[in-house]
């Protein structure tokens, strides 16, 4: 059970190319601390990692260290907005990485084949000549998928957001997992907002201030800790295929990861009486890119 649970684990790497997080207090993670963090999620099991074009240098930072590691890792970009060009886009992501061809590709907005529907059959094609295993979609709404279903678009491997608080995307699960799409879920610590301190909680979170603050209680009187209670969540769901979680230490990592030994997991019904009757439906708060701070 316990290597099941951290293979579901996929490293996030924003953080490796940008300073990015409501809690992140120490900026761009630096390329010898990537080293460390991409070493030791090997040597745990973890088998993906998640980049973008868009993530600053992360491409360029983990091509570096992976080109002087032995470890295989599998490997999903994002096409940046706005790219007219998929091929050169895949090549420049390539080049980057140091590596011969990509796990996955996904379109991080759907706006651009929506736009533009030819793009996606370009995917299709570098899928179809080996240069990508798996294509699809980064999405932010549930309508998306419906869009999708209902364009016939080819997708194997979805990524959306999936918290204690976000749960807009649940009901589709299942239906994913039995088309054979592979389902990948981000933001289970929103940001970090759960860890971020009730004094340092800007307005624009005033309506869930009650909620957090039920969150920690709940967590405190099943003494789980608030870590492990937001990631199990996630990875007890049989229909996620990965849990992408982005860390801005290898201190970071070894935290998120420490619990998944058989004697510290916690039971699905404790989790479930943990977070019962929690949830959020505000768009303005659930979606990063809407905080104005």
């Amino acid at each position: 059970m316990e290597s099941d649970l951290v293979k579901k684990i996929g490293l996030g790497s924003v953080q490796f190319g940008l300073p990015y997080g409501i809690n992140n207090s120490s900026g761009q993670v630096m390329p010898n601390q990537v080293a460390h963090i991409l070493s030791y999620g090997a040597s745990i099991g973890i088998e993906v990692i998640d980049t973008a074009s868009a993530y600053g240098r992360s491409e360029e930072v983990l091509g570096n260290i992976l080109a002087r590691q032995s470890h295989s890792f599998k490997i999903i970009s994002k096409i940046a907005p706005n790219t007219s060009n998929i091929r050169s886009a895949l090549q420049a992501s390539l080049q980057k990485l140091q590596i011969p061809r990509l796990y996955g590709f996904m379109f991080h907005r759907i706006e651009d084949v929506q736009t533009n529907p030819s793009l996606e059959g370009e995917l299709r094609v570098l899928k179809k000549e080996g240069h990508v295993e798996k294509i699809g979609f980064s999405l932010y709404y549930p309508d998306d998928i419906k869009y999708l279903l209902d364009h016939n678009i080819s997708f194997d491997l979805i990524q959306v957001p999936y918290s204690v608080l976000d749960r807009r995307f649940e009901t589709w699960f299942p239906q994913l997992r039995a088309l054979g799409v592979e389902v990948h879920i981000r933001s289970v610590f929103l940001q970090g907002l759960f860890f971020r301190g009730e004094e340092h909680l800007p307005s624009l979170f005033d309506t869930i201030r009650p909620i957090l603050q039920r969150i920690r209680q709940n967590c405190q009187t099943y003494q789980v800790p608030l870590t492990q209670a937001l990631l199990f969540f996630a990875l007890m769901n049989k229909d996620i295929d990965r849990v992408i979680v982005g860390v801005d230490s290898l201190d970071n990592l070894k935290e998120n990861t420490h619990f998944l030994k058989l004697n510290q997991v916690p039971s699905v019904s404790l989790i479930n009486q943990i977070f019962e009757g929690i949830a959020c439906e505000d768009e303005q708060i659930l979606l990063p890119f809407n905080w104005k701070l």
